[in-house]
């Protein structure tokens, strides 16, 4: 991917990361994960809702399915309009 991409919120854990919306491979669940720190959130819409909410787990284990070291993809604007989650986001970054 190039360009800019979307963000759903700041990361009010390490006030430095933007958080994005990205897909296991393994189990296809979406989450919001924070591109400094790799918190991950399991509802993308708490950590949007709530810049300190308690995360789910952490980069690169999945929180949704029992598979360790798993595969993830950023989801692109046209996912995120399919998956209805346009809504959440609040900006677009490099």
């Amino acid at each position: 991917m190039s360009g800019e991409e979307p963000y759903i919120a700041r990361c009010g854990w390490c006030e430095q990361g933007l958080v994005r919306l990205y897909r296991c491979h393994e189990c296809s669940a979406t989450v919001a994960i924070c591109d400094e720190c790799e918190r991950i959130w399991r509802d993308p819409s708490a950590i949007h809702d709530d810049p300190k909410a308690k995360s789910s787990g952490a980069h690169p284990n999945c929180p949704c399915c029992p598979n360790g070291d798993v595969t993830w993809s950023r989801l692109s604007t046209a996912e995120i309009e399919q998956q209805e989650l346009a809504d959440l986001v609040i900006g677009r970054s490099t």
